[in-house]
């Protein structure tokens, strides 16, 4: 069985791996193959030679990784060296049990729902979000949104975030929106500091496209967020299109996994306070 690593530079290196990581999989017989720096942009050619995505990091490592494991089609297994860790299955002290899993097959994947959006020519996959924001801190952006040509929101405010199931306990847990079960094809509009009381988050069906439609903004451009990272700008009178995605993306977790304990665990959620 082979691995492919993808590391976040500040949590870990290349050293803390070999000294502490490759010796736990060589047990079970498992091959690191490579380890890499996970960062929006790489390309690693040889990853599709693996049969798993081992990523060392938090959620923001996890996502860092995504469009190269949608690319090649390979699930995802994380081990969180980050805080929540809401994407990872196993935690820093976990890695031998990590390895015995992989190698005992002793995994589940959960299989998540992808965006896929597309703009100036280019498309993007998002797991957790897409995110359409005013370029500067000063002043706000003027934003359309339709659902298949039809009028959903026409407001100024600081932008509007369109979520998937799996990016409801992220971004759009603090913009206000609604946790969903990640298990469910659904994507949600979240509009960002809006101005105007009647522009509330609204959850759609995963058959149609959303189109989001810049009217105005202060030096006439938005920024357009790929799973928190700014992939391009967005002019005045543009467009960016979002679709629920064919495609989708499987992450491991272990085999008695629960989404309701998870919110309880990382988030205290439906827990009461004495």
């Amino acid at each position: 069985m082979k691995v492919i690593i993808f590391y976040n530079p500040t949590k870990t290196d290349v050293r803390y791996i070999h000294d502490n990581i490759k010796h736990e999989f060589e047990k079970y017989s498992i091959e690191i193959t490579d380890a890499v720096q996970a960062c929006k942009d790489c390309f690693v050619e040889h990853a599709r030679d693996n049969d798993y995505f081992i990523v060392l990091g938090g959620d923001g490592t996890v996502l860092r990784t995504v469009p190269l494991a949608v690319a090649f089609n390979k699930p995802i297994i994380g081990i969180n060296m980050g805080k929540l860790g809401f994407l990872t299955a196993f935690s820093q002290n976990e890695i031998g049990k990590a390895a015995e899993c992989i190698s005992m097959k002793k995994l589940s994947f959960s299989e998540r729902m992808l965006l896929e959006a597309d703009f100036n020519g280019t498309q993007y996959f998002c797991l957790n979000d897409l995110n359409v924001q005013r370029s500067t801190p000063d002043g706000t952006i003027d934003i359309s949104v339709s659902y298949m040509d039809e009028p959903v929101y026409s407001f100024s405010g600081d932008g509007i975030l369109v979520s998937t199931p799996t990016g409801s306990t992220g971004y759009g847990l603090s913009a206000g929106g609604a946790i969903l079960d990640p298990s469910i094809k659904a994507m949600e509009l979240i509009p960002l500091a809006a101005h105007g009381l009647n522009m509330r988050p609204l959850i759609f069906g995963p058959e149609k496209k959303l189109s989001i439609h810049i009217n105005n903004a202060l030096n006439e451009k938005g920024f357009v967020l790929v799973d928190g990272n700014i992939v391009s700008s967005l002019h005045k009178g543009e467009s960016v299109h979002v679709r629920v995605s064919s495609k989708t993306l499987f992450l491991a977790q272990k085999e008695k996994y629960s989404f309701l304990e998870l919110l309880n665990q990382k988030l205290a959620f439906g827990r009461r306070f004495e």
